[in-house]
């Protein structure tokens, strides 16, 4: 997946769909390390390219979908918050966010 990233390859979006549908056959392990690739990609992302935005989005559906592990719960949550409030981001990825906030609103 950071490979895909790396290029700004669409196929990268694909490949996080596929974890997403899978992720009740991952390990605790591989949940995790899924987890924080999603972060990478959370920080890394820029709003200059039509394809980091599109990985921003898939990215923050994904943490929406999957069960967060309670030890990297904290960290999601403070990227998440660290992404709410960049004014430039467009809508889409902004109804994202509040879903995820909607999700995990404990």
């Amino acid at each position: 997946m950071r490979g895909f990233f790396n290029k700004r390859d669409l196929k990268g979006l694909y490949v996080i769909e596929k974890f997403v549908q899978e992720q009740e056959s991952l390990s605790k392990e591989e949940r995790g390390k899924f987890i924080l690739e999603l972060l990478s990609i959370l920080k890394r992302c820029t709003l200059r390219r039509r394809e980091d935005i599109l990985y921003l989005n898939y990215s923050i559906a994904a943490l929406s979908k999957v069960s967060i592990p309670e030890k990297l719960f904290q960290k999601v949550l403070d990227e998440m918050v660290s992404k709410a409030f960049n004014w430039q981001l467009p809508f889409e990825t902004k109804m994202n966010i509040l879903y995820f906030c909607f999700r995990f609103k404990e």
